[in-house]
Formats: C-alpha cells, sequence, structure tokens
C-alpha cells in the first residue's frame, strides 16, 4: 500500500526538514517489511492562492487525488487517534487492498468543504494547534510508530 503526504507550504533546510525526512526514510524502510509503502510527499506553493479564492488549494489536493484512493485529511474537527487505533486502520486499509492511502494537511485556514466532501477520514492531532510545519513531521511520525506497531517493533511503548 502506498502513502503520500499532500502538504501546503514549503518545507526549508532546517530541523524540521531533516527530522520529517528521517521519518519518511524510516517509512520507507520499516514500511516495507508490512507492504506499507513508501511514502512520497506533495507540496502545494500556497503563495498563489488568494482570500477571494476559497476553496483554490482543495482543487489542488484533489488533483492529486484518483478514485481508488483513501484520503485521510487531517483537520482541527477530526476524530483524534490513539497510536494502536491508528495502526489498525493501516494494517486494516492494507488487508482490504486499499492501492494508496493520501494524507492531507491544509492551510492554516484548514481544508475546505470540498475536500472535507471526498475525504474517506477526516482525522485531528487532538485540540491544540499546531504549527504547520510541525504538524507534518508529527503526521510523519505516527505512520512509522503505526508501522512499528504492526512489526511488533519496542520503538512503542505504553
Amino acid at each position: 500500500m502506498l502513502l503520500r503526504i499532500i502538504a501546503v507550504g514549503r518545507m526549508k533546510n532546517d530541523p524540521t526538514h531533516t527530522l520529517y525526512k528521517d521519518y519518511i526514510e524510516r517509512i520507507d524502510r520499516m514500511g516495507a517489511s508490512v507492504s506499507i509503502g513508501p511514502c512520497t510527499t506533495v507540496e502545494i506553493d500556497d503563495r498563489k492562492s488568494h482570500p477571494a479564492q476559497k476553496g483554490w488549494t482543495d482543487k489542488r489536493f484533489l488533483e492529486q487525488v484518483s478514485h481508488s484512493d483513501r484520503l485521510l485529511v487531517f483537520d482541527e474537527n477530526g476524530t483524534s487517534q490513539k497510536s494502536k487505533e491508528f495502526a489498525a486502520y493501516l494494517q486494516k486499509w492494507r488487508d482490504q487492498g486499499t492501492p494508496r492511502i493520501i494524507c492531507a494537511l491544509g492551510p492554516a485556514e484548514g481544508h475546505g468543504e470540498l475536500i472535507k466532501t471526498r475525504a474517506n477520514d477526516i482525522f485531528s492531532f487532538g485540540s491544540a494547534t499546531w504549527p504547520h510545519l510541525l504538524a507534518r513531521v508529527m503526521l510523519a511520525e505516527q505512520i512509522y510508530r503505526g508501522i512499528s506497531i504492526l512489526n511488533n517493533h519496542p520503538y512503542h511503548r505504553e
């Protein structure tokens, strides 16, 4: 099962980018043993959007999504998942033959209704507000953690 993270904004060569790349490499290495991955990233440049064009970023996201993809939208109003629950979802979707999971991290003002309507699931990182670049790192870490749980790797502790 392939993974793709689509996010608004471009990461600069800084510590968050280094950490993100590290988790993506871990996903690709460990995920192969449970038939998950590789994980690719698509960055949507938000400087071209204009406030008067509400939904512009939704259209850019949806250009990257095919009808067979499972779309996970991350939004402050989504449901919060424990790591083991997220791992169980990954396992279920893989076992159901889902060809690709798309994880969408939207702009600062959140996703529009167009992408929320298409979403198969809407998840949240909890009730706290997180900087966009940290949310991207957190998503990559949670995917890696889910894969490590499926591998019975000691990375995850309870």
